[in-house]
């Protein structure tokens, strides 16, 4: 279970409830598509029904901290208002940014004084423990091994397909549960799509390439992209790649705790308007990154968030010219003490021979 001292030091709640499959495993570490999560001071009640119950019993076993309600053939909402008039519970903090408007509709049936909490949900998630840094951790390195091993695939005729599959089924043979998401590959002027969904194209010499993936290990995300010409340079691509390159290296070296999201996003714009390409760069530089593959804060041109140790976030400028090609290069890592320290190990290279 979580340290949740945090979200109830500044905020009037009595208790919080959950019902998103996201946050209920963020506050219980236990995976169920149908979860609702009472959340109070030193105390987590789950709601679960029969497919699930006896794993949580086992994963849990005599921890007093948490309780485990069997909701099987139940009203959910039912016995969640038992059990908040058995506490006494008037405050109910709930996630109001995101939840489903039926379910804000049972929600406010429970007759509590609600009170928005997904402000501070997210500020908690942004703290990342010494735990959830080496989950994160562990799940690039399963990508880094994948990729590497990918590029041995990599050659005239491939499919953008097969090559999405082929890293799938590597980052699970690697250890990965799942993949963050449905990879991208990119090949020739497809790469000017930024978020380009693979098809049935084949690689052929002198095409571009980019490669956007990531894998999740026990319940954490991780994305990394690299680009690459395959078989002949050409010097406008390596042109390109050099100033995207440059933005990445700058804003990476730049990242440090006390910062604005703003400033690091400005850290590799100013780069690449230097270069005469500002037009080309169409998104923010990165996000954060952690049981979702996209958490806030944004590290955008709008974003006034301070950047704080223990964020962890990516570092992905991108220059793409429709018709032509595009070039993306993303590392994930963490804001330390001493700036940003990142775990995508895999080679930059600007043409795969």
């Amino acid at each position: 279970m979580k340290n949740v001292d945090v979200l109830f030091a500044d905020n009037p709640f009595d208790a919080v409830l959950v019902v998103s499959e996201v946050n209920g495993f963020y506050f219980s570490d236990f995976r169920a598509d149908n979860v609702y999560a009472l959340i109070e001071r030193g105390a987590l009640t789950l709601f679960l029904d029969g497919r699930y119950t006896r794993a949580a019993a086992e994963k849990f076993g005599e921890d007093k901290a948490v309780r485990i309600v069997d909701i099987t053939l139940k009203n959910p909402y039912g016995e969640i208002k038992r059990l908040l008039d058995e506490k006494g519970v008037k405050l109910l903090g709930f996630e109001n940014l995101s939840v489903k408007y039926s379910d804000y509709e049972r929600v406010k049936a429970l007759d509590r004084v609600l009170v928005g909490a997904e402000a501070a949900i997210n500020a908690l998630r942004r703290k990342k423990t010494a735990d959830e840094i080496f989950r994160i951790k562990t799940a690039a390195k399963i990508a880094d091994g994948a990729y590497k091993k990918v590029l041995c695939t990599i050659k005239a005729g491939v499919s953008e397909k097969e090559t999405a599959d082929e890293l799938i089924y590597l980052m699970r043979r690697g250890g990965a549960e799942d993949v963050s998401f449905d990879p991208i590959v990119a090949f020739g002027a497809n790469t000017a799509e930024p978020h380009h969904v693979y098809g049935g194209k084949r690689l052929a010499i002198g095409d571009a390439v980019t490669i956007d993936m990531g894998a999740k290990y026990s319940g954490y995300c991780s994305d990394m992209t690299r680009s690459f010409i395959f078989g002949r340079p050409n010097d406008k691509y390596l042109e390109i790649y050099g100033v995207v390159r440059e933005a990445q290296k700058t804003a990476a070296g730049a990242i440090v705790a006390g910062m604005t999201a703003k400033q690091a996003d400005q850290a590799a714009r100013g780069v690449i308007e230097a270069a005469g390409y500002g037009k080309y760069f169409s998104h923010s530089l990165g996000h954060s990154v952690g049981v979702e593959i996209h958490e806030p804060p944004s590290l955008s041109q709008k974003s006034d968030a301070v950047l704080a140790v223990g964020d962890v976030v990516t570092v992905e400028p991108g220059l793409y010219i429709e018709g032509l090609f595009g070039v993306r290069i993303e590392d994930m890592g963490v804001v330390g003490e001493g700036g940003f320290e990142s775990f995508s190990n895999s080679e930059k290279a600007a043409v795969l021979p």
